[in-house]
């Protein structure tokens, strides 16, 4: 991703910082100053902070017609989920021979808070276009980390991680400009953009725990798991000993603790959502290695079964069951 960012601009903080969040709002630019505080007890509020238009005569008649237009609005809202949305719009249009009002640049500054420091990543997307002879650009500054991106009318994406924000503050800093300039021109002028941004808290990991579930068959084996965390994700270990030798080993991994009986004290999973292959050794031992997602709660339950073929024929045993729970 190239540098970012003009115009519609909004953030979204999960629920575990939305009590702590506080929002002070800037603009500057040839309106003069205006300064809005947007409120985090409304639950839906826009603000429109500024606009202008003039109307003119045309060369005919006294029919009046728009001949520029310029605006800047603010816009917040808390949704349902607990999420905070900002978002601020500004756009410039020019009818031939005329040149529209430069509501540029202007400046935004939103100050995220939390009282217990929390990382997370923030994400941003822009939209922007011009015609004629428009022009919009824009600026994101977070801290030392500076995006810019041309009003293409593509749409631009970009993630920052590794964001702190505590009871200092995250502040994020946009600088937008609009401009559109007709007065030599023959076609209409016109520049607009969307710049969305969400914050996004990472989530903690998760902690696994792996317990006998069911005793089965003794000539099964015995199953044991072990989960260890490595970097984004949990490496669950299972290592089956004491089955049957150079045997097919079938791992089964069930999302419910359903067991059907067969045998001499055996149980087998009755709805595995996975199975996999591997063949023991001289000992009837064999390992299987999971990786599961880092902060993915999950429940499930594994087992192994041994199917020995020999000139006695086809027999088939099964091992305890483990139960998988990360949370």
């Amino acid at each position: 991703m190239q540098r970012l960012l003009p115009l519609l601009a909004a953030f979204a903080v999960a629920t575990p910082l939305s009590a702590q969040l506080t929002s002070g709002l800037t603009t500057k630019g040839e309106f003069g100053v205006v300064a809005n505080k947007l409120k985090d007890s409304l639950p839906d509020q826009t603000a429109i902070v500024n606009s202008k238009y003039l109307t003119a005569m045309d060369g005919v008649g006294l029919e009046g017609r728009k001949a520029y237009s310029t605006s800047l609005a603010a816009h917040w809202t808390n949704t349902l989920a607990g999420t905070r949305m900002a978002s601020v719009t500004d756009s410039a249009w020019a009818q031939p021979g005329n040149r529209g009002e430069t509501i540029s640049p202007h400046e935004l500054v939103w100050k995220l808070g939390a009282s217990t420091a929390t990382t997370g990543t923030l994400k941003l997307t822009y939209i922007g276009r011009v015609g004629g002879n428009g022009k919009a650009e824009a600026k994101v500054d977070v801290g030392n980390v500076n995006f810019t991106a041309p009003a293409d009318g593509k749409a631009w994406f970009k993630d920052i991680p590794g964001l702190e924000v505590g009871s200092a503050g995250l502040e994020i800093r946009i600088r937008t400009l609009a401009q559109a300039d007709a007065s030599s021109a023959t076609v209409v002028a016109e520049a607009f953009g969307n710049l969305s941004m969400t914050f996004v808290p990472d989530q903690p990991a998760t902690t696994c725990t792996i317990k006998l579930d069911k005793t089965s068959c003794k000539e099964g084996g015995t199953l044991n798991g072990a989960s260890k965390l490595e970097g984004n994700a949990h490496l669950i270990d299972f290592g089956l000993a004491a089955a049957s030798a150079k045997a097919f080993a079938v791992s089964l991994i069930s999302a419910k603790a359903d067991t059907a009986s067969f045998g001499a004290g055996c149980v087998l999973f009755t709805q595995p959502v996975w199975v996999g292959v591997s063949l023991t050794d001289d000992k009837g031992a064999t390992s299987l290695r999971l990786a599961v997602p880092a902060t993915t709660p999950l429940t499930g339950w594994v087992q192994m079964a041994t199917v020995k073929i020999d000139t006695h024929g086809i027999s088939l045993a099964t091992s305890n069951t483990l139960v998988v729970d990360c949370h």
